[in-house]
């Protein structure tokens, strides 16, 4: 949930109600959670609490996608926002706790987001369809350097 004013924020999480269903939450073995990115399908941009300007400014932030409000880049690195001063929700250092971190999704926008969260180690298990995983491969594979056909033989010999 994202709120308009930090203030309101600090006083929602007075309320015990709301207080103790996050420390519930910080205990669980498994989280099921989608991995959002910086786009109009994102839920709270479905919803109105954030504006075609605030989308905008996360991507220039660096971030490539969200889990529970916990932005990060590519690289795996949080990404913070002021945003997060309103949002209620577990912070990225209470999921990473969670034993079991599931992610779930597909779409031609999810393979950066994808990438980065499990760098970030926000999920440590994927759901995702088969072509948003090979388009998640293909980024990697760009990515690597060139083995020369020296350690291309050691790879295969050693297979």
């Amino acid at each position: 949930m994202l709120e308009t004013d930090a203030a309101v924020r600090a006083g929602l999480l007075r309320d015990p109600h709301i207080h103790n269903t996050l420390e519930v939450a910080g205990r669980a073995e498994t989280i099921v959670s989608s991995v959002g990115t910086p786009s109009t399908e994102h839920g709270q941009y479905l919803t109105a609490y954030l504006s075609d300007e605030d989308l905008e400014y996360i991507r220039e932030q660096g971030a490539v996608g969200d889990i529970c409000g916990a932005y990060f880049a590519f690289d795996g690195s949080p990404v913070p926002l002021e945003m997060s001063e309103r949002s209620i929700a577990m912070s990225s250092e209470q999921l990473s706790r969670i034993p079991n971190r599931v992610g779930v999704n597909s779409g031609a926008v999810k393979p950066m987001a994808n990438i980065g969260a499990a760098r970030s180690s926000l999920f440590n298990v994927l759901i995702t369809a088969e072509d948003t995983a090979g388009k998640m491969l293909d980024i990697v594979d760009d990515e690597s350097p060139a083995l020369s056909p020296a350690q291309q033989e050691e790879s295969s010999a050693g297979s």
